[in-house]
């Protein structure tokens, strides 16, 4: 939903209105102002004068180069441009079809007069010091002529955790007071900035402008935004030929001459040359209203019917607030268009209601036309723009412009709506595919030519071999798993709707009899859980762990442990291949980071990396194999405290150990919220201290777990639902899961954020009873949903078939592989090389080869890490399970708001050797296999 407000002197705009609430993702600790003055490398004020984006293909990332005209320089020897000029360089910003958002870095606007801390990126160029720390608004206090200063504002997504403990921090001040002041600090803290400048920036010299900026200023970026960067969607119809038609409820219209003003600022749009765009007005009205409600006619509403985004009343009979709103209330996600790079969701319904408390504005036909012609460019697709003369600017102009558009207008509009000029149709010159192999990653790039690209693949007629998917931009692959020979007609549409269709042939062979040597050797493995959870490893010098480094990890060499021996009673045996249990990882930067844990003796590697955020403890299920002695290797990027948790390994399956059974669908035990579908409901969270005991040894939507189960393996969500408090820790609750027969142990399975919703993995023991306890530090709500269990029978009917399955061992891989990847450019077996869409499944054929690594026929479930990288603004959850089943109601991981997380997760295979992934969201994700279940 947009919404268009008054000019900017009397109201501005939040610009969270995508987001469900707010979002919570840079932490900060403000400096003092000594920290401030040694730790920037010039200080300095100027008047900004503009702003632009461009990407950087050398980091592939978005910049954004601020220039400001230099007027005052306190600290450094920063020598502007022959035109007085300095340049700020700073990451974020939208370039073209690319854009990236940093919670925290500094923002500028024309005209603003500012005094900033800087230091430089490694190849001299200036940034703001400390990001939004390091900016002061200077302004002057109206009623007394006074200049004051002013440190930015954060972002409401920015959580301040404190001050520094090293002195004063000034986030306000009288400008002659602050001044001074700074420059006392200055002189006598000149020693301590050498020092400090020599270690970090002894051979960085400072650049006042970037040396790429004068390239970048020769093409800068439209300012033009889309409507939604995440989801974005557009109307298929100006590809068709066809307008886009809305209606008119005249009810409480504020006069019979708003007929026109729509239709003037309709016909703004339809006009704009070089694009495709076309609307119309419907004569006759309609009764439908409303922003988000779907009824299937594009409304434009004044009488403020809608109950669920109604607008506020005004104050004491006055006419302020928003004006009107925007929403694309319905948009379908299974047809897809890639316009200019940007793949684009079919809009299906647009509406616009304006305020009706606001309506004093609406008797001007000038300012009716500009707000209608706004609203439009919302509902066509366009976001806010930030070139300040755009009628899709943030703030209302009211300057006479009336229906009208702006040269950046136009720009946008165009990008979305392409104008059609084709007559030539397209045609495929693929002219045959080439054969695929059983148990053999498949890979075939589509060609087509003529007509308007970019170009849309489906099938159009036959079957594709079980494992081989057909991707809409034209790529064959996936692992098949029968041989045969497949017919099938395949369809290239182009951007201009005109399609055409070629017969192929699509041979599968048999698989090579040769093995792969890396995995012919694999060794089952039975599962020997701990008789109590013990906390095996703790760099920190407390908390009665057996090992201590007494130390946090090196990011320089990798921390070693071993992980065989005793421990608090526990045995773990030197025949030990794999150990099982939490990592604890507590983030000691201020910056994101990832770790990983490899066999000793082994390298780190780009697969199975674990993300933390900046000042974060996170805890996350691992499934590891030993390497020399015994031991593992854990690799970070930042300083981290490490604590090891274990419940249990693997071992030879010769002697008494557990076989697994995984379920045939995931399985929701329990959910504490109420919601329908869980085996046992409740109404009420965990209470504070609580313990919450589960039986999980039933019978229940027609699978039953036995009596005999001894370990089961699961996902827990839970929501901490303590209140927000001032001055309170990143994590601050916990949640530990333990065998009803024992009591309950030092360990820690889930950190628990206030107000925040978490997922890990959970490997966890049952009483004599079948039961296990969920122990929770704070009021906290859960859902736990089970994807198997361990027993020491053979052979166990679990989906009540009347027939018996074989229990599985474990087969560890002897190194991680990337088997699927859905990032542009990131490698891996099967690479989607665009986002997991929303709400829509895809399968993921798990058995043949891989990497150079050979998944069996036999193999009936898998094992592994999955990483998600949240596309959208929005919280959600991801769920994996067996192909060739309804999607369960349960999930195999939770994600926030922008946020990257990692979980472990165990999943069973379909029938063809494949398991289904699907998202609540817009995400990128990885999928990393460690091993899998076999016979």
């Amino acid at each position: 939903m947009r919404k268009f407000l008054l000019p900017r002197s009397l109201l501005l705009l939040s610009l969270a209105l995508l987001s469900p609430g707010t979002v919570s993702a840079s932490t900060v600790i403000i400096p003092s102002d000594e920290e401030m003055v040694i730790g920037s490398r010039a200080i300095i004020r100027g008047t900004v004068i503009s702003s632009l984006s461009s990407y950087d293909p050398r980091y592939r990332s978005v910049f954004t180069y601020t220039i400001l005209r230099l007027t005052k320089t306190f600290k450094g020897d920063v020598k502007p441009d022959a035109a007085g000029e300095i340049v700020i360089k700073e990451p974020g910003g939208i370039a073209g079809n690319i854009g990236s958002e940093i919670f925290g870095i500094p923002q500028f606007k024309p005209g603003e007069d500012v005094l900033l801390y800087l230091d430089t990126w490694p190849d001299g160029s200036l940034r703001v010091y400390q990001w939004f720390l390091g900016k002061y608004m200077i302004t002057v206090n109206p009623l007394t002529g006074r200049e004051l200063i002013s440190r930015e504002s954060a972002d409401p997504r920015v959580v301040i955790q404190g001050r520094s403990k090293l002195g004063p921090s000034t986030d306000q001040s009288d400008l002659t007071s602050f001044l001074g002041n700074l420059a006392s600090l200055v002189g006598s803290l000149s020693i301590r900035s050498t020092l400090h400048e020599e270690r970090y920036f002894r051979d960085t010299i400072l650049r006042a402008v970037p040396n790429e900026f004068s390239a970048v200023r020769k093409t800068a970026t439209p300012q033009f935004t889309i409507f939604n960067p995440y989801q974005p969607q557009r109307w298929f119809e100006a590809d068709e030929g066809r307008p886009v038609i809305f209606a008119l409820n005249q009810a409480q219209m504020p006069n019979p001459g708003i007929i026109e003003d729509i239709k003037t600022s309709l016909a703004v749009w339809s006009n704009v040359s070089g694009s495709s765009i076309k609307l119309i007005l419907r004569d006759e009205s309609t009764a439908t209203c409303g922003i988000s409600s779907v009824d299937g006619v594009n409304t434009i509403s004044f009488n403020n019917c809608d109950g669920y985004s109604s607008f506020s009343p005004s104050v004491n009979g006055g006419c302020s607030g928003v004006l009107a709103a925007t929403g694309i209330s319905n948009f379908d996600t299974t047809q897809r268009k890639t316009i200019g790079g940007i793949v684009f969701y079919r809009a299906v319904e647009g509406n616009i209601s304006f305020n009706p408390f606001a309506s004093c504005y609406f008797n001007d036909p000038c300012n009716v036309r500009e707000i209608a012609t706004h609203e439009m460019g919302h509902a066509l697709g366009l976001g806010h723009s930030r070139d300040p003369d755009a009628s899709l600017y943030t703030y209302a102009h009211f300057d006479g412009r009336c229906g009208s558009l702006r040269s950046d207008d136009e720009a946008g509009i165009r990008f979305i709506y392409p104008e059609v000029t084709t007559t030539t149709l397209p045609s495929i010159d693929t002219d045959a595919l080439a054969a695929a192999t059983v148990g053999t990653f498949y890979h075939v790039e589509l060609s087509a030519m003529n007509g308007v690209p970019p170009y849309r693949w489906t099938l159009a007629g036959g079957s594709l071999p079980e494992g081989i998917v057909l991707l809409d931009r034209g790529l064959l692959q996936g692992t098949p798993i029968f041989p045969g020979v497949s017919p099938i007609t395949l369809q290239a549409t182009d951007a201009a709707n005109q399609s055409i269709q070629k017969r192929f042939v699509l041979t599968v062979n048999e698989r090579p009899t040769t093995p792969t040597p890396d995995t012919s050797t694999l060794v089952g493995l039975k599962f020997f859980p701990l008789d109590t959870p013990v906390r095996w490893f703790d760099t920190r010098s407390q908390n009665g762990a057996c090992q201590t480094s007494r130390t946090p990890t090196n990011v320089i060499a990798p921390l070693r442990v071993s992980l065989v021996g005793n421990c608090s009673g526990a045995r773990i045996p030197a025949v030990t291949e794999v150990v099982v249990g939490q990592i604890t990882v507590i983030n000691l930067a201020r910056s994101t980071g990832t770790y990983q844990i490899v066999p000793a003796g082994t390298n780190a590697s780009a697969t199975g990396l674990l993300t933390y955020n900046p000042l974060q403890t996170v805890t996350t299920t691992f499934t590891s194999t030993l390497g020399e002695r015994g031991e593992v290797e854990i690799y970070s990027t930042t300083q981290i405290h490490v604590i090891i948790d274990i419940v249990g390994y693997f071992g030879p399956a010769d002697t008494v150990g557990l076989y697994f059974y995984p379920l045939p669908r995931p399985l929701r035990l329990n959910d504490t919220t109420g919601t329908p579908g869980a085996c046992t409901s409740y109404v009420n969270p965990i209470a504070t201290g609580a313990t919450l005991a589960e039986k999980a040894t039933i019978t229940c939507q027609g699978i039953t777990i036995p009596g005999s189960a001894r370990v089961i393996v699961g996902n827990a969500t839970m929501t901490n639902t303590s209140p927000t408090t001032t001055n309170t820790s990143i994590n601050n609750g916990f949640a530990t899961f333990y065998s009803t027969r024992i009591p309950r142990p030092a360990t820690v399975n889930m950190q628990l954020p206030t107000t925040t919703t978490v997922s890990n993995q959970v490997v966890v023991g049952l009483g004599k009873e079948g039961a296990f306890n969920t122990y929770s530090s704070g009021p906290t709500h859960i859902s736990f949903d089970i994807m198997g269990f361990f027993s020491p029978e053979p052979e166990i009917d679990v989906d009540n078939d009347g027939n018996r399955d074989e229990g599985l061992l474990y087969y560890p891989l002897p190194r991680t592989v990337r088997l699927m990847e859905t990032r542009l450019s990131e490698p891996g077996c099967f690479s989607l090389e665009r986002p997991l869409s929303a709400n829509q499944g895809i399968p993921v054929a798990a058995r043949g080869s891989c990497n150079g690594l050979q998944i069996p026929v036999t193999a009936r479930a898998i094992s592994g890490q999955i990483t998600v990288f949240n596309q959208s603004r929005m919280n959600g959850s991801l769920v994996l399970y067996p192909d060739g089943q309804n999607r369960p109601a349960t999930s195999n991981a939770f994600f926030n708001v922008n946020g990257n997380i990692s979980n472990s997760f165990t999943v069973k295979l379909g029938t063809t050797g494949s398991f289904r992934v699907e998202s609540a969201n817009l995400v990128n994700l990885s999928i990393d296999l460690m091993g899998y279940f076999a016979p």
